[in-house]
C-alpha cells in the first residue's frame, strides 16, 4: 500500500525510528495529529508526528518544529511503518 520509500537521517524520532531506517510512505495531502508523516517545512523535509500547529519529535533532545502562517508546510504522506533490514544471502 505504499507509494514510495524514504530512509530516515537522524536521531529525532528515535527510538521508534533511527537513523538509515527506511520508511515506507502512502503519499497524502494531510495526516490525522498523533499519526507520523513525511513534511516539508520552508524547503526542508522532516519525519515527525503531526501536532497542532507543530511538528513532534518522539526524541526529547529535539525540538519540536512549530510553524505559523508565514511559513510554506507541506505534508508529503503518511509514514506506514519501516521496512525490516533485509539480510544479504551469505556466499555458498
Amino acid at each position: 500500500k505504499a507509494d514510495y520509500a524514504v530512509r530516515v537521517g537522524g536521531y529525532s524520532m528515535f527510538p521508534q525510528f533511527n537513523n538509515g531506517d527506511i520508511v515506507l510512505v502512502k503519499q497524502q495531502h494531510d495526516v490525522p495529529i498523533g499519526e507520523v508523516g513525511i513534511f516539508t517545512v520552508n524547503g526542508e523535509t522532516y519525519i515527525k508526528q503531526r501536532g497542532n500547529g507543530e511538528l513532534i519529535s518522539v526524541n526529547p533532545n529535539f525540538p519540536n518544529i512549530s510553524f505559523g502562517e508565514d511559513d510554506t508546510v507541506t505534508c508529503n504522506g503518511i509514514v506506514l511503518g519501516k521496512l525490516d533490514k533485509i539480510k544479504k544471502p551469505r556466499n555458498s
